[in-house]
């Protein structure tokens, strides 16, 4: 019991760590590299077109990968796997809804060097 609170504690952290002050699209962008373990590639070909054409994406595009991911972190999918690695994909899970919560920052945390016009005007689009 105790070592499941001090797994929960320090998951919750880095969790909360990885997050602050990134929007969904930078959190979907980022999570194959932060926690390699917990998703084994599946999400790459969604978001590695993401790349540098923020103006070309689609609040569809990111609702599809968002929906994608938190399947594949669901606590039915994480069944057997060790209990470091279940409670991971929980606590990275709740900063996914959190961040699907507030869509007027999807897009917090991005390069907006690359295309910054584009790219704002992306984010006036998502808005309306």
């Amino acid at each position: 019991m105790l070592q499941e609170a001090c797994t929960r504690a320090s998951a919750a952290q880095v969790a909360s760590h990885w997050a602050a002050g990134q929007g969904l699209v930078s959190l979907l962008r980022s999570l194959e590299d932060a926690f390699p373990n917990l998703l084994g590639g599946a999400l790459d070909s969604e978001v590695s077109r993401w790349e540098n054409d923020f103006a070309a994406l689609k609040s569809e595009e990111i609702i599809r990968a968002y929906a994608h991911a938190s399947g594949l972190l669901q606590s039915s999918r994480q069944r057997g796997r060790p209990l470091a690695i279940r409670v991971q994909a929980e606590e990275v899970l709740k900063q996914l809804v959190r961040a699907r919560g507030e869509t007027g920052s999807w897009y917090a945390g991005l390069d907006w060097s690359r295309g910054a016009a584009a790219a704002a005007a992306a984010v006036q689009a998502q808005r309306a």
